[in-house]
């Protein structure tokens, strides 16, 4: 079976040459798949590697991606998976950087066994109730997407994730952990033009929220950020406008449930899908970015992309404390975190009346953003993680095992090995001696000829002790000393 157009011969000979091969399930519109791959090739190309992207979106032409997974029958994802291993078994050597365990994990798998490829899992979501291989469970429990997690994180050569609570799912699998958040690309998402006049969107104090409305989950916090403006004092609501760009299988159902619930609010305003190559200048006429995660395990081990564009576009955030953004901005300072409808809705209003406060919160993010959350900041850090497996440290020589009957050949200095005999009689003398209580009694005329040979060193003294008295000649015996070589007497 031929692979598709796009794989023509400079294609598959980048492929051939890479030092990593990003393989996502997801295309370039799907955040994780853009930031996770996209982005990351490129900022380890910066960092001199060879990076490319291998997505069954966007290459392989898979039918769907995201939520709609689900949609695409099993036999199509084996054959997918089969087409992508055909690429992958050009370059044996490559790193494979697995983003997400999903369907698209089989093809890693098939190549990292039969060439031996290092592999890397990337874990961005919690998603361990997705079924990728919902059909075949029955057949394969190995399939299931708890034991895959869990297999494919113990096989993988480093692990990577997008939060602290992804990280501590993923540290007890495979000690090679990184934390390697979701970032913004600073090359694009600047605080340049701000000040220029905003022809889009107006001079209104602009709130966003963007994103994929994939299901329930990012529905009802919309909803809630939605409810908590509409509680905004009039006054103060009147100088802003809530802005939400969607798409999605829920985001029809979202704008039905937004128009009927505020149909007389005419400062919401609801925009279709804005590609990603757009939104830094989108965020250019925004002012706050709203983050009104609930407390549920998605939302926690969530790494929001939007937090860190609006952190580097100089977009202040207002979120709920859940997740990541605890870790990453100090309340009040650098972003305000609030809890509750009433809670939220102060929080808002203060950003949309205060204009001085406003912006001196989204230059305290910019500078922290700048600091530790740019794509170009982890870039040296994930490099690492992708050279360590493309080369190894040289692991220290285990020292060499001497056995009893070469380490005895060596001391007696024969043209031929001992007798087992003698190799016997070293080995029951020296556990006797080793069982000795008082080795200061232990008389050294009752050893045997081969066990004194084991012991005695070239200047004539005695290993046992360690010591010798160059006056008199002789040895001194007594306490034992310390062993110069290791002997396994097994």
């Amino acid at each position: 079976m031929p692979l598709p157009p796009l794989f023509d011969a400079d294609a598959l000979a980048r492929y051939a040459a890479a030092d990593v091969i990003f393989l996502a399930q997801d295309g370039f519109k799907q955040p994780s798949a853009r930031v996770r791959c996209y982005n990351f090739a490129k900022a380890l190309r910066q960092q001199g590697l060879r990076a490319e992207v291998l997505s069954f979106f966007d290459h392989l032409g898979a039918t769907d991606q995201a939520g709609a997974l689900s949609t695409i029958p099993e036999e199509e994802k084996i054959r997918l998976n089969l087409e992508a291993h055909r690429v992958l078994a050009a370059n044996p050597r490559a790193v494979l950087y697995v983003q997400k365990v999903g369907y698209h994990t089989l093809a890693a798998a098939l190549a990292a066994e039969r060439g031996g490829n290092p592999v890397v899992l990337d874990y961005d979501d919690y998603e361990l109730d997705m079924q990728p291989y919902r059909r075949l469970e029955p057949w394969f429990p190995s399939l299931r997407p708890d034991q895959l997690f869990h297999t494919v994180a113990n096989r993988a050569g480093a692990c990577v994730a997008a939060s602290h609570r992804l990280h501590d799912l993923l540290r007890p699998l495979n000690p090679n952990t990184h934390l390697v958040h979701t970032v913004a690309d600073q090359d694009l998402f600047t605080a340049d033009g701000r000040d220029a006049p905003r022809r889009r969107f107006g001079e209104r104090v602009n709130i966003l929220y963007s994103g994929d409305f994939w299901g329930d989950i990012p529905m009802k916090d919309v909803l809630f950020a939605v409810d908590a403006f509409a509680l905004v004092p009039r006054a103060v609501r009147d100088r802003s406008c809530f802005h939400i760009i969607g798409f999605g299988r829920a985001w029809n159902e979202l704008k039905l449930r937004v128009r009927e619930r505020y149909p007389d609010l005419p400062n919401i305003e609801l925009h279709e899908f804005i590609p990603p190559t757009e939104i830094p200048a989108v965020l250019r006429e925004m002012d706050i970015g709203v983050l009104p995660y609930s407390n549920n395990e998605f939302n926690v081990a969530k790494s929001p992309t939007k937090m860190f564009e609006f952190l580097l576009a100089k977009v202040a955030v207002c979120a709920t404390p859940v997740g990541e953004v605890t870790h990453c901005l100090e309340n009040g300072v650098s972003g305000l975190l609030a809890e509750g409808m009433e809670g939220y809705s102060a929080a808002l209003a203060r950003l949309i009346g205060d204009d001085a406060f406003r912006r001196d919160v989204a230059e305290a993010a910019w500078r922290v953003a700048m600091e530790r959350f740019s794509l170009q900041g982890i870039a040296p850090r994930l490099a690492a993680v992708v050279r360590g497996l493309l080369e190894p440290e040289e692991r220290a020589e285990a020292p060499a095992v001497t056995t009893l009957d070469d380490f005895l050949a060596a001391r007696l200095a024969r043209p031929v090995p001992p007798a087992p005999r003698e190799v016997h009689l070293m080995r029951r003398d020296l556990e006797a001696l080793l069982a000795t209580e008082d080795l200061e009694a232990a008389d050294p005329r009752r050893w045997s000829g081969p066990l004194v040979a084991a012991l005695s060193l070239a200047d004539g003294s005695l290993l046992w002790k360690g010591t010798y008295d160059s006056q008199q000649g002789a040895d001194t015996y007594g306490s034992p000393g310390v062993w110069e070589e290791k002997v396994y007497i097994g």
